[in-house]
């Protein structure tokens, strides 16, 4: 049976009307799916710019306070270095005096210095440069960084064991040693750590050698 024009326009207009119950439940579900993916991208990106953060804080003070103490101990005359040990011992202080020049054939050293680790709390501490350390008035200090560990990175403290195969023994976020084919070297091993938002511990770490003056 044939409907009239006017009839059968008005049948498609009502068929065209709204969406049936599927096709509103599947237009639902790939909105959320969508909005789901816009929030997870959202928080990685959001992630990755605070760890890329976190990275160049803790690499830019990895630097600067290892070329602090490169550059004071490449100054130091090799025969005033002490109070650190021959390796496979270490010790977190040094004791030097920078060689400032010759006068009549002898050479002139500067007021006596000191790089040293020091606690802050139960698992940081801070690295310092000190001159005059054993004299109360004229003692001037700087503190270099407040993010160094009381283990260096890869240690276990206090198991008595060589954790990160380095050769040595529960060394802490700042050790010196006298390399043994070489006394005028010192080798510096530096950590410096901070929390992430998470609460976990994001390490980095430096081993160098340093020549000192003869």
């Amino acid at each position: 049976m044939l409907h009239p024009p006017d009839q059968t326009a008005r049948c498609a207009q009502r068929a065209r009307a709204g969406f049936t119950l599927i096709e509103v439940l599947i237009a639902i579900s790939i909105l959320a799916l969508i909005s789901i993916n816009i929030v997870l991208v959202s928080k990685t990106g959001t992630a990755a710019a605070r760890t890329g953060a976190l990275l160049s804080t803790l690499n830019g003070e990895l630097d600067l306070t290892m070329e602090r103490m490169e550059l004071a101990l490449m100054a130091a005359h090799s025969d005033e270095v002490q109070s650190v040990n021959a390796f496979p011992l270490y010790s977190n202080r040094v004791d030097f005096a920078i060689d400032i020049g010759v006068d009549n054939g002898s050479v002139v050293l500067g007021d006596p210095e000191r790089i040293q680790w020091a606690q802050l709390n139960e698992r940081d501490g801070a690295v310092s440069w000190l001159r005059n350390p054993d004299d109360v008035e004229a003692e001037r200090a700087v503190t270099w960084s407040r993010a160094v560990p009381t283990v260096f990175d890869g240690e276990t403290a206090g198991n008595g064991e060589d954790d990160n195969a380095n050769g040595l023994l529960d060394e802490g976020g700042l050790a010196f040693t006298l390399p043994a084919e070489n006394q005028d070297m010192l080798e510096i091993h530096l950590t410096v750590e901070r929390t992430d938002k998470d609460g976990k511990r994001v390490p980095r770490s430096r081993r160098v050698r340093v020549t000192c003056r003869n």
